[in-house]
């Protein structure tokens, strides 16, 4: 049985394949600063952000004032990844992103 990149032999949904980063700039603080990442999670900042109903520049500039010493990339995926595990306790059959 051929597997398409939704789905496995047995049934089960995978991920996407991973792309290259892509890089968008935000002004910041009133500086201009720039993010590299994966599709995916530009689209779950996305998902996230229109959720709490806010832009996707307010959401990386609260990231941003949040993150201590670690990299902005590296915190936005931090923060996507706690996002989608604190949804997943909250709501253990919702596996939408």
């Amino acid at each position: 049985m051929a597997t398409t990149d939704q789905e496995t032999s047995a049934g089960a949904e995978m991920a996407p394949a991973p792309t290259r980063p892509v890089k968008r700039s935000f002004s910041i603080a009133g500086h201009r600063t720039s993010i590299s990442l994966e599709n995916a999670f530009w689209i779950a900042l996305r998902e996230i952000a229109a959720r709490e109903g806010c832009s996707l520049a307010s959401l990386v500039a609260e990231i941003d004032r949040n993150r201590g010493d670690a990299g902005l990339s590296g915190a936005v995926r931090v923060y996507v990844l706690e996002h989608f595990k604190r949804q997943s306790i909250r709501d253990p059959a919702s596996t939408e992103i």
